[in-house]
């Protein structure tokens, strides 16, 4: 939606886009959303691929016409008034207060048994309760004194791995945001080394070595980072694209390097029954985690390798035994000069054999307008995500195109989703 969007347009334009919604649901059959339990019969709203672009452009219409009647004022008070919620959406999550709603099904809970149960004063618990209502996680169940999940209040409680993921937000990415400015004020203010991220301006470390000293927070942000591939990140389906319908059973194999973020392989080995894999990684813990997801039959066409270090894990029968290196969310939060020594290790391979290829999936920093305000925020929060977890600068694409060119000046570079080519 663009700024200029007037409220007479909004008003023209949201019925026409309604009723073009309200005329694919009943083409297609669809059910209405809903949040009331159960929720399966309106899943289909939320994934039919007809309705996405119709989703979204309702999605930023909307919001700019709630921007509009609120107006400046009203508008910067509710933005920062959602501190208050998540502060809540947290505790009743951290004290177990949607589970025990969970066990009570659509009969719904009374206060004073959820607060029994959570151990915590019966007028705080109302209070929690009452504001997470306001914004959809629960509602009154069976008797105004009661309350029951709602289809929203289940999703945290039914996936565990997307609930780690809305913990980690709530908590350990409010903390790093808070002192995000204070990392900013400093005299080095800068990316990498020259600067520091929030998250250590705020616990006085990096986010890896806290998790490490950490050990029941460390395992909740490797659920999260589970729970976001699942639910947000793309690279498992770039990757499936690119890999979509190519010949390569050649009696080659796919190498994957990395594992922190997971192993594009896991899923990969799942839908290409004729390819076989190797993934090396420096960690034999990154490898253990991303074998445990892979079913004992593919396991028998994916080898595992532990390296010393990811740029020194080319091997000479590469040049023989290699069709594809994939790099999946790795280079992200790598300097260039270390990502440019991994890509050009590998490089006597495809010197040497002219079909081999490098596939790489990373984030991407857009133009700004390059989306609808809606679309690009996700972007635009990533960007600020990186700066403040990592004190990393997420590339854009002509620096990515940029780095490629450095590792060697005769390589060729095929892009699968194409963002805006200036800086």
């Amino acid at each position: 939606m663009s700024p200029a969007s007037t409220f007479d347009s909004l008003l023209t334009t949201l019925p026409s886009t309604l009723h073009n919604l309200s005329s694919l649901l009943a083409s297609y059959s669809i059910p209405q959303p809903s949040l009331s339990l159960p929720r399966s019969s309106s899943q289909e709203f939320y994934t039919h691929p007809s309705l996405l672009p119709l989703r979204s452009t309702l999605e930023g219409q909307l919001e700019h016409l709630l921007l509009l009647i609120r107006g400046p004022h009203e508008h910067l008070h509710s933005l920062v008034g959602r501190n208050w919620d998540h502060g809540a959406l947290y505790a009743v999550l951290r004290l177990g207060a949607l589970d025990a709603l969970a066990e009570a099904r659509e009969e719904g809970m009374g206060t004073g048994d959820v607060a029994r149960g959570v151990r915590v004063p019966v007028e705080k618990v109302g209070r929690l309760l009452g504001l997470v209502r306001c914004f959809g996680v629960v509602e009154r169940g069976g008797g105004k004194e009661r309350w029951a999940l709602t289809a929203v209040g289940r999703q945290l409680v039914d996936d565990a791995d997307f609930r780690a993921w809305v913990e980690f937000q709530l908590f350990d990415t409010r903390v790093g945001s808070a002192h995000l400015a204070d990392a900013l004020t400093g005299e080095r203010n800068g990316y990498g080394e020259e600067g520091v991220s929030g998250f250590k301006q705020g616990w006085g470390m990096e986010m890896y070595e806290f998790h490490e000293k950490n050990v029941a927070v460390g395992e909740r942000f490797r659920m999260a980072m589970r729970g976001v591939g699942k639910a947000l990140d793309p690279a498992d389906v770039l990757i499936g694209r690119w890999f979509e319908g190519r010949p390569l059973c050649d009696g080659k194999k796919i190498a994957e390097l990395g594992g922190r973020y997971g192993f594009g392989t896991a899923s990969l080995v799942k839908s290409r029954a004729d390819l076989t894999f190797e993934v090396r990684s420096d960690s034999e813990e990154f490898l253990q985690r991303g074998l445990s997801t892979v079913n004992d039959d593919d396991r028998q066409r994916l080898a595992a390798c532990v390296v010393d270090h990811l740029s020194t894990a080319w091997k000479e029968s590469d040049v023989q035994d290699v069709s594809v290196y994939l790099i999946r969310n790795l280079l992200w939060n790598w300097s260039d000069e270390d990502a440019i020594k991994l890509l050009r290790s590998l490089l006597p391979t495809l010197q040497q054999n002219g079909n081999a290829r490098i596939v790489v999936t990373d984030g991407v920093s857009p133009r700004v307008n390059e989306f609808p305000a809606h679309v690009e925020i996700a972007y635009r929060r990533r960007d600020i995500t990186t700066m403040t977890m990592h004190n990393v600068k997420q590339r854009s694409q002509a620096e990515w195109l940029e780095l490629f060119a450095q590792v060697d000046p005769g390589i060729k570079v095929s892009i699968l989703i194409s963002f805006g080519v200036s800086g």
